[in-house]
Order: structure tokens, then sequence, then C-alpha cells
């Protein structure tokens, strides 16, 4: 046990290094979201990060912290109502601590304090849970503070002692990193590396890692949060970077940075805008009527800063045009940011109107950003009711405070909004720019629009030469009821891939869609390519014009005007 008197003189005492102590326990404070005491061996406070409501409780002797000093031992308390000596304690009605985590700190032989975790009522049943690494972690710490005390370290001693703290830090979920004087990162743990530097990186300055991720100021939090950005990662909002410094016996100035309350959001951004995609918006529509206005409705979307609402029966399309156009809008993808509105609608209303203590919505992450709301038909009425609400409050006041919105819709929402099953007051919002983008197979020169695209595309991928493909077969294709864009796609490659020879039939099509061709669709087939030939013979053509118009030898051509009789035509 601990005598009082027995401490030679002389021998290393806490109180000296306080401004430090109190550094560092401010910064623990914001990596275990818990205040943080320190006593020294006459159980002085050095520093205490709890706020009492009713005044200081005296440490006593026969308390938890005193405890921890008198026996040497760590003590582990996650709920005072079941500690003996708590509550035999004078203090036990006013005290408003429900748990304390402590462990010594040691000096050789000697206890020269202790460094404990003070739990709120409130945070007794979630510390219960992890309570072994948050000893852990204090005692890691214990030893941290005890050498330097005695100042017996030199340059070894970061690298000795943050080598034994790795595995706990690694476990602390906000990012930690030491960098030396000249500000290069000694020792980051595994949230740090996550965020804020590349797979292949080891040395970095810490200033270069924290502005790499950053957002430039235009995107900044208007409540006074740092904001930063990684390409899957999501958006990292901080409150407050609190840096301690530590000067050992070697000399310099170490620096550990300890990222407090920080909140991620899971949203996701498109990838950045490249010079191979300057033509995507170009190839994306077909050739329809249809797809003329849908085109002339995106070209129009690019020439103002109105929000943006995509509507495609296929899901993937109009998601994919959300992201071209929200990306062109931009000078910096880093703000061009995704929300799937079908996802858990807890994470929803978090992301998009904030979560608890203080934390904004990302709506308010920048003027001059870009927000794609995905599949909006999805997301729930009181979300709608909510979002409608704060976008036009931000119209009437005249205040651009949230970015642009950009939303999709796999149904018409104005057909949703008469039935009742959308609001009205957000479809308004989301709808300045309306862009309808019809069925892939709704019209013959849009699916072999997408056709030749993608046949030509996976004939370069698989370095094949071009298909030539009859006029019989392109009427098929033409004409038949694609699925989607990923049926075509999906056809295109097969083709690309195992036809054998350098032109596809009409029975070699068969084969594909097993005799689909012959119950459903001769007829029609038939019925275009008549059609067809007496067009071009009534416009006077010659046989091998018309035959390279339809993409045909002229034994065909001649094998379909003896079959349909247009010999006299």
């Amino acid at each position: 046990m601990y005598r009082k008197n027995s401490r030679p003189q002389g021998e290393v005492a806490l109180l000296p290094y306080k401004q430090e102590i109190v550094s560092l326990a401010h910064a623990l404070k914001g990596v275990l979201d818990v205040d943080v005491i320190v006593v020294d061996n006459y159980l002085n406070r050095i520093v205490n990060t709890f706020r009492y409501q009713r005044g200081s409780a005296d440490i006593r002797i026969n308390s938890v912290v005193g405890n921890i000093v008198t026996t040497q031992t760590l003590q582990m308390v996650s709920d005072r109502k079941f500690f003996t000596d708590c509550a035999n304690c004078p203090d036990y009605a006013t005290c408003e601590l429900g748990g304390v985590f402590g462990t010594p700190i040691m000096c050789g032989e000697e206890c020269i304090g202790a460094i404990a975790a003070l739990i709120k009522p409130s945070q007794v049943g979630p510390f219960q849970k992890r309570q072994a690494p948050v000893i852990d972690f204090l005692q890691q710490i214990s030893v941290l503070i005890s050498k330097m005390v005695r100042n017996t370290a030199s340059s070894l001693f970061f690298e000795e002692e943050y080598a034994r703290l790795h595995l706990t830090l690694d476990r602390v979920g906000t990012a930690v990193a030491v960098a030396d004087p000249s500000g290069e990162i000694l020792f980051a743990n595994q949230p740090f590396k996550d965020f804020f530097l590349d797979e292949q990186e080891t040395d970095r300055n810490i200033s270069e890692a924290l502005a790499s991720r950053k957002l430039p100021d235009a995107a900044q939090d208007r409540r006074s949060h740092q904001l930063f950005y990684r390409q899957g990662q999501g958006m990292l909002l901080l409150r407050d970077i609190q840096t301690l410094s530590l000067r050992p016996a070697g000399g310099g100035v170490f620096s550990l940075y300890v990222f407090e309350q920080a909140e991620t959001l899971p949203v996701r951004s498109y990838q950045p805008w490249t010079a191979r995609e300057a033509d995507a918006l170009d190839q994306f529509f077909g050739k329809s009527p249809a797809m003329e206005r849908a085109r002339q409705g995106a070209q129009r979307a690019l020439h103002n800063q109105l929000s943006v609402l995509v509507e495609c029966p296929e899901r993937g399309l109009a998601d994919r045009l959300a992201g071209i156009l929200s990306r062109r809008s931009v000078k910096d993808p880093r703000i061009v940011f995704k929300v799937d509105c079908g996802d858990d609608e807890r994470d929803l209303a978090d992301m998009l109107l904030g979560c608890g203590e203080g934390i904004p919505g990302i709506l308010f992450h920048g003027q001059e950003g870009a927000l794609c709301l995905c599949g909006i038909d999805q997301l729930p009425m009181y979300l709608q009711t909510k979002l409608s609400r704060l976008l036009q409050a931000e119209q009437n006041d005249g205040s651009p405070g949230h970015m642009r919105i950009f939303a999709t819709s796999q149904w018409s929402l104005n057909g949703l909004v008469k039935k009742g099953r959308f609001s009205m007051g957000l479809y308004s919002a989301i709808s300045r720019n309306q862009i309808a983008i019809p069925p892939t197979s709704g019209a013959p020169e849009d699916a072999r629009f997408y056709l030749e695209k993608y046949l030509a595309h996976y004939c370069a991928v698989y370095g094949r030469p071009s298909i030539h493909i009859s006029g019989e077969a392109w009427s098929y294709l033409e004409n038949r009821r694609w699925e989607n864009l990923q049926s075509i796609r999906a056809f295109s490659e097969y083709i690309a891939a195992r036809l054998e020879g350098e032109s596809l039939e009409l029975e070699g099509i068969a084969s594909i869609f097993h005799g689909e061709i012959h119950s459903r669709s001769r007829g029609s087939v038939d019925k275009n390519i008549e059609s067809q030939l007496r067009r071009l013979l009534g416009m006077g053509m010659t046989k091998e014009r018309i035959a390279e118009e339809m993409g045909v030898s002229r034994a065909t051509l001649y094998r379909w005007i003896e079959k349909y009789k247009l010999g006299r035509v």
C-alpha cells in the first residue's frame, strides 16, 4: 500500500506539468467522448473536464479515485449504485457521476497519481460494453504521462511509446496522428489513415494530408464545422482539431492531433469529370423525337443554376444523366454528392436534415455544390415534407444557402402528386428543369442508336472488326421490346464476343432468343421489310443502291422482291 510520506525528496510530481496534462486530458475527452480527471498522489486535482452543476465534490480517500491511488490498482465502476464505497459516501445523494474507470500513474514502484474516465449516468450502458478498450487506453496514457513527468524520454521515446499505443489507438474511432517538428507524420492510427492517407503513402506532412481532403471554402459549413471529403469514405465533419505539444528531452516539439467530435456522413460522390467523358452528353440520347426533347432539356439545365428533375422508367439511366449534369455544373467534383433515397430513412434524415449535437445536414455545405437525390420517389412522405419546407424557406429568403438539387425518379412525380403519394411543395422545388427520358425500346431509332453504340464499343474491347448486320436482322432488333438499356448492352457484348464471322443474319438472332422471332415477330419483321422495299422501289432507286441502303446482299434483295411480289413496283 502507498504511504504518503515515503516519497524521497526530489521525487517526480505531476503538478509542475499541469499545463501539458490539461491539454492531454482535453484531447482524451475528444477521443473517448467522456470526461477525464487526473489527480496527484495527494488527491489534488490536476485537471477535471467534468462540469458539476451543484458544486464540485471532494475527492475522498475512500472514493473510487482515492482507492486507485492508495491501492495502486485500476478500478472499474460501471455503475456506482453497485459499488459499496460509493453507496457509503457522504456525497452519494448529490454525486452527478454514473461511474468511474481509472488507473494509477506509476513512476517505477511509486504511484504519483491517477487518471480516470468519469461516466455520466446517460453513458453507463454504452460504456459497460466497451470498458476493456477504455481501460487499456487509459493505462497506456498513464505510461505516457509518467514518461513525460520523469523527463527521461529521448527521440526514441515516441517510437517506443507510440508503438505500444498503436493497437490501442487503432481501436479508437476518432482519427489521431503524431507529427514531428517539421510536420512529418510519425504515427497515425487506422481511422486517420483510412480517411486522410492514400494506400501507398507512408511519409507525408500533416498539413498536406489535411489539405488534400479539405473541401474548398465555398463548401464549408455555415456553423463553423470543418468539412473534409474522401471518395468512397463520405464526408467528415469536424467541430475542432485539438493539438497537444509534447517536448521530449531530446529536443523539438512533437504534436499530437486529435479530431474532436468527428462525424462521418455516408454520402457518396460521383467520380471526377475526365476529358474522356467530354462527349458523354452527346452520346447519351437516342434519335427519337422524345429523346431529342430530353436532350434539349439537358442542354437548358447546363445554362442555369435551377434544380433538375430527371424522370425515366430505367432508374440507372436517370441517375447517370443526373451525374453527368451535376459534374458539368460545378468546378470541383469533390462537392458533387450522391444520396440514394432508398437507403435507411434514419440515415437519410441525418444526411439531409442534420443530426444531433448541432451537426447540420448535407444541404448546408456550400452554395456551389451539387446534391443528387437518386430515386427521390422512394423518399418517405414525412422527409419529403421536411425537405420541402427547408428548400422553400431558402428560396423565400433569397439566400442561396443550399446545394443545387439534381433529383431522379423512376415514375412521373406529377402523377404521384395527383395520387397524394408525393409532396407538391417538394415537386415544385426540385423540378425547375424537368427532363423526361422515354424507355429505351420506345422507338426503333433509339434501339438502333444504342445497339450501334454498344456494338462498336465491344468490338473494340474484344479486338474484332465491325459487324455487318443484315437489313432483316436490323428490322427485328429495332422493333424488339427490349427490357432496358442493360439488355441491349448485354446483347451487344454477347454478339461481339461470340459471333463467328463478320455478319449477323436473322437466323443467328433466332438462336439467341430461342425461337422468339418465329413465334412473335416474324409477321412484324416481314411487314417492315415489305414496307421499306415498297418505299425505296417507289423512289426509283437502283437494285444495287437499295441493297446497300438496307444492308443486304443483292441475292437477298432479289429473294425479298420475289417473296413479297414486288417485281412490278
